[in-house]
């Protein structure tokens, strides 16, 4: 008989006995329904985590991964400083992309170490401000991610967790304002990138300059300017202007003082915000005490009134100059071409006048200057005025007028092409004829009509005589003599000499009416006209115009490198023709723009659309070109003369020269 206390071998016989040792009246054991709960989310919630760490991890290493990648030069995009023609300091210029209307804005650049010299306060208060652990995180602040994330979840309010690294990223490197969670992680990458390959002074640098302050104004030079009228390399912010400056950021349209009173309202409130920040013990040190604090909180908003703003873009907008250094450099110096411009710190020596320069600019924003031979009112909108002003000694160029509403992007009008007319005359045929056929102010010429291609060429309103004397057909700028004149010389000899002073003669233009009557296929500038008479103004040579005299490269350990200018002069005209052109000149110049020692010449177009004039000491030459453009074909045309605008615009130009000005007095 088998014993009791065996256990059979068989696992069900085995599993059955076991189940008949639980006692029948014994309840299951069940665990308790809110621990049970509370073990199945925690489990869920771990792996959900678990889920979106791996994922969050691939995704950030893959985009790590091209951290490498990413356009990190931007930030080195600093400003470009400006010298005038004494070494002294125009402007430092740095440029942005405006998001809305995709232009190019300019401001004002300054460096670290500059606005540390007087304005350390300002930049300490925007770090307590926008990153307090600024030097302590190495571009992403973990720290106040999570602390960000926890006041978001637990509903305390949104809380930034970027840092001004991260905001550099994203705005500097990246260009982008769009929330995505591969934005945010490249922001990141790029934060680490920049902290590893730049260096905090250089993120902090690019941060103050490159931020907007609202109204389009980037940069807090070009902010203290606009809102305060302080430039900060000379002038102290105090405690309320600083506060000022440091809240703008956070809600540029909400805190606009610009725009109405509750804006004004909402900065205030904004102003004392960071007043208690700046007096407050954090990561940071007080910046001020609360005395201060309860002091400036109380004082009213130290905002300059909105023509300030007006009065500064159009200072910023109209840097005529600007566009002529382009040219240069993108004509002289390849490498730097594009954006190139604003890298690296480049320092430029131009030759501009800066009192010059300023005459200009007021003239052609005088409208009532602009007025036509009928008394009537001439608009921006229909007609223009381009100008050009250099030393004919050396080719500089002193001053640049672009037109009366120039702004970035618009036509530069000393730049714009016209035809000629007759103030090509001396370039192609008088003086080619002096030097190759030994003409002189006396010498008879032919003075019958000329017929090209079934056109006949005569002098308009003035009959012909037959003969002329050259100082005749000069001063009376007549038609006919000059084409038998280009034809005794021949075209070919005309477009050489030509092409000598930088005429832009085209295959086109080799031709009597281009020539002979200035009717050129696509025209000249008035700064191809003022450096082809420095041929005049200086004994027969010819100096190419240029605004850049020197340009300096700073390198990392404090060196320079240097280009210097090199603008090789041509002998054109044997000095005694030169000599005898500019007595011919004596009487060439209207009424109203003749003054003592200045000789010239002056055109108007067949269609009177164009009017030139350009005129000469040996020291200061300035071309005018007043046009009209975009009149409907039933729309009556404005009354040009070289005696009216064109005048007046020279004269007062003329006058800025010492040497002219004291002769008049």
């Amino acid at each position: 008989m088998a014993d009791e206390g065996f256990m059979p071998k068989v696992r069900s016989v085995r599993l059955q006995t076991k189940k008949r040792t639980i006692p029948s009246s014994s309840p299951p054991v069940k665990p308790p329904e809110g621990r049970w709960r509370l073990r199945f989310v925690a489990k869920w919630l771990l792996l959900v985590f678990c889920s979106s760490l791996l994922l969050m991890v691939g995704l950030a290493g893959s985009i790590w991964l091209t951290g490498e990648f990413l356009p990190l030069e931007r930030i080195d995009e600093g400003g470009v400083m400006l010298y005038d023609h004494r070494n002294q300091p125009l402007i430092q210029l740095a440029k942005e992309r405006d998001p809305v209307g995709k232009r190019e804005i300019y401001h004002e650049f300054i460096s670290l170490e500059d606005l540390m010299k007087k304005n350390s306060r300002l930049v300490e208060t925007i770090i307590k401000v926008e990153d307090a652990r600024f030097y302590k995180h190495n571009g992403v602040d973990f720290y106040a991610l999570f602390r960000s994330l926890v006041s978001t979840l637990t509903g305390q309010g949104e809380q930034g967790g970027s840092t001004i690294t991260m905001q550099v990223a994203r705005k500097v490197v990246l260009g982008t304002q769009e929330r995505t969670l591969s934005r945010k992680l490249k922001e990141m990458a790029a934060a680490f990138n920049l902290e590893r390959d730049k260096g905090k002074e250089k993120i902090l640098e690019a941060y103050l300059n490159r931020i907007e302050f609202g109204n389009n104004i980037y940069g807090v030079q070009t902010a203290a300017k606009v809102y305060f009228g302080k430039d900060l390399q000379k002038d102290q912010l105090n405690p309320g202007e600083i506060a000022v400056i440091a809240g703008l950021p956070q809600g540029t349209t909400l805190y606009n003082p610009y725009r109405g009173e509750a804006n004004k309202k909402r900065l205030k409130k904004r102003q004392t915000t960071v007043l208690a920040v700046m007096a407050r013990q954090d990561e940071m040190p007080p910046l001020i005490t609360q005395k201060e604090k309860e002091y400036w909180s109380k004082e009213a908003l130290p905002i300059k009134d909105s023509s300030n703003l007006a009065m500064y873009k159009r200072k910023i907008a109209n840097l005529p100059f600007l566009e002529l250094i382009r040219e240069e450099i993108n004509r002289k110096y390849p490498h730097l071409q594009g954006d190139e411009l604003f890298n690296n710190d480049l320092k430029i020596y131009t030759t501009i006048d800066p009192k010059m320069q300023q005459k200009v600019n007021e003239l052609l924003e005088k409208d009532e200057l602009f007025v036509d031979q009928q008394g009537r009112k001439m608009p921006k909108e229909k007609v223009d005025a381009g100008i050009t002003v250099l030393n004919p000694q050396d080719g500089s160029i002193v001053a640049v007028g672009s037109g009366r509403q120039y702004r970035p992007g618009y036509r530069h009008r000393a730049l714009e092409k016209h035809p000629p007319g007759s103030i090509l005359a001396p370039l192609t045929v008088y003086g080619p004829a002096m030097e190759e056929e030994g003409l002189r102010a006396s010498s008879l010429v032919k003075d019958e009509p000329f017929t090209v291609k079934e056109r006949k060429i005569d002098n308009g309103n003035q009959p012909v005589r037959g003969v002329v004397t050259f100082q005749k057909m000069v001063e009376e700028s007549l038609n006919a003599p000059t084409v038998q004149l280009l034809n005794q010389i021949g075209l070919n000899t005309a477009v050489a000499y030509g092409k000598r002073v930088g005429l832009p003669i085209e295959t086109e233009d080799e031709n009597y009416f281009a020539l002979g009557l200035g009717e050129m296929n696509k025209g000249v500038s008035s700064k191809e006209v003022a450096q082809a008479y420095t041929v005049f103004a200086n004994q027969g040579t010819y100096r190419p115009a240029f605004i850049i005299r020197e340009i300096k490269f700073p390198y990392p350990d404090g060196r320079e490198e240097r280009i210097q200018l090199y603008n090789p002069q041509k002998q054109v005209f044997q000095p005694k023709i030169a000599a005898q052109i500019n007595a011919l000149f004596t009487q060439s110049l209207p009424t109203q723009a003749r003054l003592p020692n200045v000789v010239g010449r002056s055109a108007i177009t067949k269609d009177q659309k164009q009017a030139w004039i350009v005129g000469y000491t040996p020291d200061l030459l300035t071309t005018v070109i007043v046009h009209q453009y975009g009149q409907k074909e039933d729309e009556e045309l404005y009354h040009l003369s070289v005696d009216g605008v064109p005048a007046q615009l020279f004269r007062e130009i003329m006058l800025q020269n010492e040497w002219t000005e004291a002769s008049v007095r």
